[in-house]
């Protein structure tokens, strides 16, 4: 008896492509989410894919006999259930058809070129500090989710503005919204900050930040990198970044003490360090540094 394997179909239209229906035909159970119930053929048994660490067990209970299909959204090797699948099962069980990604079919209704850009994903994920995360890049396309919405973004990125008092920064950034991609639902949103806090988006979507001009080599767009680096722990080894500073000093503008220049100093790291050292309780004032 031939070996049974699971097959990831990667969904991006209403309807199925020629492989995809042929490699559905092999299987006799189909996990998938609700929205994709539509493209279910009649005689297949569905079980939903959701909670998936239990519903991991009777995949793997079922493959003992069948081989089974997994409809994913868009790429799913991209922030997707591969990536889950190959913690529990071999790759050589595994045949993946990949559609296309939410990035790229988001990309295409914005008529921006992604290839400079910083790719993230908030979709089930966490982190300490939004803004942080977000301003350190010139331009960023992130998967986001009913948690860490459009609407949150934009706010806290906003609220984060007017605590270091860069009243003109939010003016620098346009946002850009994709939801519902690929289904009768889809529309896009094109704004400012300000009007993206103020708007209401769909559950699943993709948020796309892009800076109008380059960031600018100072304090605040040090700021925004130090966040990563002080939800690793970092803050432990704040003696030394302070130690550190006197040497960047020079990189800031209005500071007069000597230094290499700015083009000559590794800045991520400088950034870092700079940042912890001088804005500390400004960004973080829950903390006690």
């Amino acid at each position: 008896m031939a070996e049974t394997k699971i097959y990831i179909l990667g969904v991006a239209e209403l309807h199925l492509g020629a492989q995809q229906r042929a490699l559905l035909n092999r299987c006799r159970h189909l996990f998938t989410a609700q929205r994709f119930a539509g493209l279910v053929p009649q005689g297949m048994e569905i079980h939903p894919i959701t909670p998936l660490q239990e519903q991991l067990e009777q995949i793997r209970q079922l493959l003992e006999e069948n081989n089974i299909a997994v409809f994913a959204s868009g790429d799913p090797l991209y922030y997707g259930i591969v990536r889950t699948l190959l913690r529990h099962f071999p790759a050589d069980r595994l045949c993946i058809v990949p559609a296309l990604s939410s990035i790229q079919r988001a990309a295409a209704l914005f008529c921006i070129p992604w290839d400079d850009a910083r790719l993230l994903s908030l979709h089930g994920r966490d982190t300490l500090h939004l803004p942080g995360l977000f301003l350190r890049h010139k331009k960023s396309f992130t998967l986001t989710d009913a948690t860490y919405s459009p609407t949150r973004i934009a706010g806290e990125i906003l609220d984060y503005c007017r605590m270091i008092d860069e009243q003109e920064e939010p003016a620098q950034w346009q946002v850009l919204v994709a939801e519902n991609i690929g289904t009768i639902k889809e529309k896009t949103f094109c704004g400012t900050l300000a009007e993206c806090a103020e708007s209401n988006f769909a559950p699943l979507n993709v948020l796309a930040l892009q800076r109008k001009t380059a960031p600018p080599q100072n304090v605040f767009a040090f700021a925004a990198i130090i966040l990563s680096r002080w939800q690793a722990g970092h803050r432990r080894h704040l003696p030394a970044y302070q130690r550190r500073i006197r040497y960047l000093l020079a990189a800031v503008p209005g500071c007069s003490r000597k230094s290499p220049p700015l083009p000559h100093l590794n800045l991520p790291a400088a950034a870092g360090w700079l940042s912890m050292a001088l804005l500390p309780k400004r960004l973080l004032p829950q903390n006690n540094c």
